[in-house]
């Protein structure tokens, strides 16, 4: 009875022990999607190869795996509705079109498709803004189009930014590279 009770207390010591060991750095954020922590705000940085169609500029429609992408416009505004950038940042709010050329469904989705990078190799992900034009995050049937906005955070001071389409997350070679400029 007595060698159980050890046991028992032994192991239950170990877990407690191993229980300690680990860390748990989850922190809730009160600020928007972009804040001063690289870890906290989606901003990465980017590897080199985001340059698969260097020199495409606003307006020009890029041909990317299966399917025709165009940004129609990119602006740069301190509000959208109600929701205001943080201190610092503006939002870059992109229009763009995607057209299946493929001859199966293709899954349009700005969020996990779309980036934005600068020219000091920060990566940002699209930001959750209430109040633009949805439509480009669609299933699109063969030879169908979908056009709507989607929205990054991005610092007033970020330079030489680029928006980076990936059509297909299992062929990240593929990618088309936007110029949008500078920051306003």
């Amino acid at each position: 009875m007595y060698r159980k009770l050890v046991a028992i207390a032994l192991t239950s010591l170990s877990l407690v022990a191993l229980a300690g060991c680990g860390s748990s750095s989850a922190s809730k954020s009160d600020t928007p999607d972009a804040t001063p922590a690289p870890a906290e705000n989606k901003e990465k940085p980017a590897a080199d190869s985001t340059t698969a169609t260097p020199g495409s500029k606003v307006g020009e429609t890029v041909t990317v795996g299966g399917v025709k992408f165009t940004v129609n416009s990119a602006k740069f505004v301190p509000a959208v509705g109600e929701k205001k950038a943080k201190d610092g940042y503006t939002f870059l709010i992109i229009e763009a079109t995607v057209e299946n050329t493929k001859q199966e469904i293709f899954h349009s989705n700005s969020t996990v498709q779309t980036q934005v990078v600068s020219a000091d190799k920060f990566l940002f992900d699209k930001s959750a803004i209430a109040g633009l034009k949805a439509g480009f995050d669609a299933d699109l049937q063969p030879g169908a189009k979908a056009t709507g906005e989607f929205g990054f955070m991005v610092p007033v001071s970020a330079k030489g930014l680029r928006l980076i389409y990936t059509p297909d997350l299992l062929k990240m070679e593929q990618k088309a590279v936007i110029d949008i400029g500078d920051a306003k």
